[in-house]
């Protein structure tokens, strides 16, 4: 039987919650019926070296301006060509750089965009299923990319992200969808919430959840770490260091309550734009005793085995990857309400949903810490929950919807 080509395009395997997923969704597909190749622009990061060797990586060559916009910021990366001695390429980035924000100030990933779809090569090879699975705002580059690089029979984008929180610049890119065949959100509320924004897309839209591979989060549990300590309350976050997280509003909740709660440490693990934001909080709020931020870690999950508490204090959220990996280790949880939150947790029974408000995550985090009786409840009820999933074989079929019928009409063309 021939195999159904499928394409996979993301930015990078760097930490998050996005290229997790993908990791753990490649780790899942059935090779004797995909082929499977991953599009990306840089072929590094934490989880590269877990793909699986049955996927091919390809790394597309943007064009130098381009490039520097994707990387985040457009002056690190003329200085980088500068030390390389790449001065051309330099004054050509400048020179764009110049005219866009000359004409294009208030739209100017829009400009970019327009500029790589006229610069940027097309993708020889035929897909049967071209997926971006960065997704809108998530990326720029993501939906344009899928809809005009690649050639494939049916289009899909994946959602990963509260549409709420898309800025109005992210969301103009939402016309691209009119190019998709089908749009997959991560949770039901997000779901809800894209309808309800784009309600031309609604007959596109379905859900199908992040996969979380408990045997190998566990399995990865057993080794040793520095905190596997018993004579504080040991409270653990992971994730990026950035405004969506809500880090800061935990610290602060802490604050609130570190004379009412016995000793305890907070421990947070990821890396990202806020670091030193975070240690600027820290040390106002005085708790350098008690909070540690401890950066990235390949291997997290012995942090959650040894957690007396998970607490994720996010602003928004599609689904919360994190949350999902804190069920599996049966921890009792405080989280707030972003969408999504309430399909993983049963409030009060598995855990904590609490309002976004420094207030709500100090009454919860206080109100759990001290009740024994809560935090067994809702260890005892993780245990016996039947895990939240996605029906691979049905996410198989979905990949394979119409393809007779697509390829007859190729054959005819």
């Amino acid at each position: 039987m021939e195999k159904t080509k499928v394409v996979f395009f993301i930015y990078d395997f760097h930490c998050g919650g996005i290229e997790k997923s993908l990791i753990d969704l490649l780790k899942k597909m059935d090779y004797e019926r995909f082929q499977v190749d991953v599009i990306v622009l840089e072929n590094r990061g934490q989880y590269a070296a877990d793909i699986p060797n049955s996927v091919k990586v390809i790394e597309y060559q943007l064009d130098q301006f381009t490039k520097i916009h994707t990387q985040g910021s457009a002056k690190k990366g003329i200085t980088d060509l500068l030390k390389k001695g790449k001065r051309g390429l330099a004054v050509e980035c400048i020179c764009t750089c110049l005219r866009e924000w000359l004409f294009y100030r208030n739209s100017r990933w829009k400009f970019v965009c327009e500029r790589f779809l006229k610069k940027g090569y097309d993708i020889e090879t035929r897909y049967d299923v071209a997926i971006d699975y960065q997704g809108l705002g998530s990326s720029i580059l993501g939906l344009p990319f899928v809809a005009h690089k690649i050639h494939a029979n049916k289009r899909i984008a994946w959602i990963h992200q509260d549409v709420n929180y898309m800025t109005e610049e992210a969301k103009s890119f939402s016309n691209y969808l009119d190019l998709f065949d089908n749009i997959v959100c991560v949770s039901s509320a997000s779901k809800k919430e894209f309808d309800t924004q784009f309600p031309k897309y609604k007959e596109k839209t379905t859900v199908f959840y992040n996969l979380v591979d408990k045997e190998e989060l566990t399995k990865k549990s057993v080794e040793p770490n520095e905190y596997d300590i018993k004579e504080k309350v040991l409270i653990l976050s992971v994730g990026r260091l950035d405004y969506q997280k809500g880090f800061d509003i935990a610290i602060k909740a802490l604050k609130d309550i570190k004379d009412s709660i016995p000793d305890f440490l907070y421990v947070i693990v990821g890396s990202g734009s806020e670091g030193s934001l975070l240690q600027k909080t820290i040390e106002e709020t005085g708790l350098i005793e008690n909070v540690r931020l401890l950066g990235r870690k390949d291997n997290p999950y012995p942090y959650y085995r040894n957690a007396d508490l998970y607490l994720q204090p996010s602003r928004f959220e599609g689904f919360c990857i994190t949350l999902a990996e804190a069920k599996v280790f049966n921890i009792p949880i405080v989280t707030t309400d972003f969408a999504g939150a309430r399909e993983q947790i049963r409030n009060m029974e598995t855990g904590m949903i609490v309002r976004c408000e420094q207030s709500a995550i100090a009454h919860g985090i206080e109100q759990l810490i001290n009740s024994r009786d809560l935090q067994s409840t809702f260890s005892s009820n993780l245990r016996l929950e039947n895990e939240l999933k996605s029906d691979l074989s049905e996410l198989f079929v979905f990949f394979e919807k119409n393809k007779a019928r697509m390829n007859a009409m190729v054959k005819e063309d």
